[in-house]
């Protein structure tokens, strides 16, 4: 917690847009860094509560209350945004701000509305600051709300300078606020950062993807994205292309959340080579409230009971699956059905979300880095050699090194002196490491990952 710490911070991924880091740091600054991962579940979590609301307030604006209750409780069982609130991308805080920025351009009614059209402006902003494709994720919206403020100009002349201050408002605080706290000032570093990207995404996605990916018109470029939403389960997924049409039906009603998912998805699919299943959180937001849009457009009250009930059970079980692995969808994990290619791309139907339940500790990396700590305490800095490559082990042990017990001890891996070092870790079924004889073994630790020991020496004149 030094005065300098976050200008460093900063400088090491001048690249990204910050709120999200310094959100993570300002948490870290006042809790430690002993339960790290726990922290960032917990932001997430508080990211992911707001995204839910703020799927409500928008279904509530668009349709009615109850569809906003059905929309809420959709997003809140989509496996791939459960999935990735498990990371620190930066998705599940930018998906909240975009939702949010949505629901109160929504209320400002064409940007008549003064108030609402300034904390829209700002909600962009935070937004942007957190991940510059929000600037993509609210585009379509805000090019009808200016079609429409143009035209209600036109039909209303006395209106017009009104419109015009809260356009002019909504300019400068989404695009002129960011630009002026973060892409002006890291201008250079960050559009080389999107060049690279450009440039090196056509070999990436034919390495990692496929070349055909290299074409982003081509049938697998097409396809990528539709795919990844069907991996909601076939069940949520056929309620969404109804509710597309639903949505297309009512153009007039629906315009704005239309604009808000086929933007960012012709953007996503069309213009960036690179493409990633978690690109297309943010939209998870409107692609639940097109699929309540179903019930609200069915007529017959025992038919949207019906439908109602389905999709809140089917949501309840996505939920239980994805994030505690239990129940009917949490079994297998992500489950699928092949049907034969007719357009040279694999068509599959998942029966069931993404799954990352909780799990019991299979690494007991800290009890290692523990048992260190606690035979070292006469000396700030040892010097601790590990005799072995084994990921994530020790992937796990280089971050418990880096981020709690940075002042405490130094990673090392071989070939190195062991003549130098303080500590030793060595696993079970590895070779006998030569100059071991000077070492006492202080601890045996399980690893049951794969059923392993990982033995601690120490020096015995250090």
């Amino acid at each position: 917690p030094a005065l300098d710490t976050y200008p460093k911070m900063l400088a090491a991924t001048g690249y990204l847009q910050p709120l999200y880091s310094l959100a993570i740091a300002l948490l870290l600054l006042v809790f430690g860094t002993d339960h790290t991962y726990t922290i960032g579940l917990l932001l997430n979590g508080l990211f992911f509560g707001a995204t839910i609301i703020g799927t409500y307030r928008l279904a509530c604006k668009i349709f009615d209350n109850m569809t906003g209750i059905i929309a809420a409780i959709v997003f809140a069982g989509l496996g791939n945004a459960l999935f990735y609130s498990h990371f620190s991308y930066t998705e599940t805080a930018v998906t909240a701000s975009i939702v949010w920025s949505l629901v109160y351009l929504a209320q400002s009614d064409g940007f008549t509305r003064r108030r609402e059209t300034i904390i829209a402006g700002l909600l962009v902003s935070v937004a942007a600051l957190t991940r510059w494709i929000a600037f993509v994720g609210v585009a379509g919206p805000v090019i009808v709300l200016a079609i429409s403020a143009i035209g209600r100009m036109i039909q209303k002349p006395k209106s017009r300078k009104m419109i015009i201050v809260n356009l002019s408002l909504f300019g400068i605080l989404a695009i002129g606020v960011p630009v002026v706290l973060y892409f002006a000032p890291n201008w250079s570093e960050f559009i080389s950062y999107v060049q690279r990207n450009q440039q090196q995404a056509a070999t990436w996605v034919a390495q990692y993807r496929f070349a055909e990916m290299v074409n982003t018109f081509s049938t697998r470029s097409v396809m990528y994205y539709f795919n990844i939403l069907s991996q909601n389960t076939v069940y949520i997924f056929l309620v969404f292309i109804l509710g597309v049409f639903v949505c297309l039906k009512n153009f007039r009603k629906t315009v704005f959340l239309l604009a808000a998912f086929i933007v960012p998805y012709i953007f996503l699919t069309f213009v960036a080579v690179w493409k990633e299943d978690r690109f297309l959180v943010p939209l998870y937001p409107v692609f639940a409230v097109i699929v309540a849009s179903v019930v609200y457009a069915v007529r017959n009250k025992g038919s949207k009971i019906t439908l109602t009930s389905v999709l809140i059970a089917i949501s309840i079980l996505n939920f239980l699956g994805s994030s505690w692995g239990i129940g009917p969808m949490g079994k297998r994990g992500l489950t699928d059905l092949v049907l034969p290619s007719y357009i040279h791309h694999p068509r599959r139907i998942y029966l069931t979300p993404l799954v990352w339940p909780p799990t019991k500790e299979y690494l007991n990396a800290h009890l290692i880095a523990q048992a260190i700590r606690e035979s070292s305490l006469e000396k700030k800095m040892p010097v601790v050699l590990t005799a072995f490559t084994s990921e994530p082990l020790d992937n796990a042990l280089q971050s418990i090194v880096w981020y709690q017990d940075r002042f405490l001890m130094q990673y090392k891996k071989l070939p190195f002196d062991i003549r130098d070092a303080d500590f030793v870790i060595t696993k079970s079924n590895d070779m006998h490491v030569e100059g071991m004889e000077q070492f006492v073994s202080i601890v045996n630790i399980p690893i049951p990952m794969d059923n392993s020991t990982v033995t601690v020496y120490k020096h015995e004149k250090k």
